[in-house]
């Protein structure tokens, strides 16, 4: 079955995955843990916004991998994902470090070696590690910026797989992105140093990211081949609903039935409303960075409480920083870059 990037739904899953972050941390914000998250706490289940990261990494998968396929070259690869990535990102984070006095920080003096450590931080997509909002449960200027530097490095690893010619042998990929969700099941304690994993990310993070962007890559490897009907997304709606209850195989389940879901409402559900929200101006990566600063803001400048009054009030603020941030930042450097797949 044939997709085009046109004409889906994926724009609007990728603004829903960013509004389930916020929904998902407005209470976590305010309480320092997840006892009043929706979904862990109803279900006892993973939350909201360990769902919403993995479905990211799915359809970056799907995207980047098709990005690949359709680039002249991998420095053009490599362009794209950079023009794509790092202008809303270095924005944000600039935006954050401006916001650290004023949230209790005690900025001094930066000695070479401190912003030597900082700008290593911002270009490797760490975001910055100065506290902030000193006083909260979390005192973080965004805690959502981690997810940004395994994007990167899974970009990398698109690069890697497209010039040793797995994208070619799509079986011996799939039996790769196998071998990842099985590592998924395996509760191994590997502690990396905190150097090396700086550069590498940390063995529990980067095994289940990586095995959700290969599920996702595998399905647009394979999108001839596999079918996206009713019958499948009510079995796998089944499947899925089962296995999240199994302990050590939740992520795997997500990945592969979640990741079949996701895939059949993006391409199998024809509604021309939905296919149009995010189509065009992509404010979802705005909404992604912001929602954390806007919500930890609203905390601990206006002192809001309620998880309920956090989420009605930082997703229409994170909403137009996104799309300010869309308009502003992302979209002029789009337009400079090769013809480049949103993602």
């Amino acid at each position: 079955m044939q997709q085009t990037l046109h004409a889906n739904n994926i724009g609007f899953l990728r603004l829903l995955f960013a509004s389930l972050v916020i929904v998902s941390h407005a209470s976590e914000i305010i309480d320092g843990n997840r006892s009043r998250e929706i979904l862990s706490g109803a279900l006892g289940a993973r939350t909201f916004a360990e769902l919403a990261v993995d479905g990211f990494f799915l359809l970056s998968g799907y995207l980047i991998t098709q990005s690949y396929d359709r680039s002249s070259n991998p420095i053009s690869f490599l362009k794209k994902r950079a023009f794509r990535i790092y202008p809303g990102y270095l924005v944000a984070v600039f935006i954050c470090l401006a916001l650290a006095p004023l949230t209790g920080a005690a900025i001094g003096y930066y000695g070479m070696g401190d912003l030597l450590r900082l700008t290593l931080e911002i270009v490797t997509l760490h975001g910055p590690s100065q506290p902030g909002f000193i006083g909260l449960p979390y005192e973080i200027l965004n805690g959502s910026l981690w997810t940004i530097s395994y994007e990167f490095r899974c970009y990398i690893f698109a690069l890697l797989v497209g010039l040793v010619g797995l994208s070619r042998k799509r079986f011996a990929f799939a039996a790769i992105s196998a071998a990842l969700l099985l590592m998924t099941m395996m509760p191994l304690d590997i502690q990396i140093p905190n150097r090396i994993a700086f550069f590498t990310g940390y063995y529990s993070e980067s095994v289940r990211l990586f095995a959700n962007f290969s599920v996702g890559a595998c399905f647009y490897l394979f999108r001839r081949e596999i079918p996206f009907t009713k019958s499948l997304a009510i079995a796998s709606t089944a499947a899925l609903v089962v296995m999240m209850f199994l302990e050590h195989f939740e992520i795997a389940a997500f990945a592969v039935f979640g990741g079949y879901l996701i895939f059949w409402f993006s391409f199998a559900v024809k509604s021309e409303a939905i296919s149009r929200i995010n189509s065009d101006d992509d404010v979802s990566y705005g909404v992604y960075l912001y929602g954390w600063p806007i919500s930890g803001a609203l905390l601990y400048f206006v002192g809001v409480q309620s998880p309920a009054m956090m989420i009605a009030l930082s997703l229409p603020l994170a909403y137009m920083a996104g799309y300010l941030s869309w308009i502003l930042v992302e979209r002029p450097f789009l337009r400079r870059s090769p013809k480049t797949i949103r993602t």
